[in-house]
């Protein structure tokens, strides 16, 4: 199994993560010119629900498509978990300090290619 993490700290909130989250659909492309495609199946950023994506990974076009499997939120931030079979995504957002611990883990299968996870262009675009 390949598994990929990535994480920056940003002076914002886990809620305004969350929030961009929220409205991947309309933010995803805007993250990395790589990403052209990301839908909300069944409703948006809910347990259960799906998300379909497609985006450009060594010059290799792939798509996606995973059911949230759970979410979690405490006083100090929240975990999104993306799931399909052989692959697993996790978003995660913590308060540290003044300041937001947010990371991206992907563990999949069905990849046998270098992913460069793209979270640095996730906080040039929140800030």
């Amino acid at each position: 199994m390949l598994t990929l993490q990535d994480s920056i700290e940003i002076n914002t909130t886990p809620d305004k993560v969350f929030d961009w989250l929220k409205n991947l659909d309309k933010h995803f492309t805007a993250w990395h010119p790589n990403h052209t495609k990301f839908e909300f199946i069944d409703g948006g950023l809910n347990v259960g629900g799906g998300v379909y994506f497609e985006e450009c990974i060594d010059g290799k076009w792939f798509k996606f498509d995973f059911k949230i499997s759970k979410i979690d939120k405490t006083k100090k931030g929240w975990a999104v978990e993306l799931q399909r079979p052989g692959a697993i995504i996790i978003f995660k957002a913590v308060t540290k300090g003044k300041n937001v611990f947010f990371g991206i883990l992907k563990a999949l299968d069905i990849l046998k290619v270098t992913i460069s996870l793209r979270a640095i262009y996730l906080f040039l675009y929140l800030e």
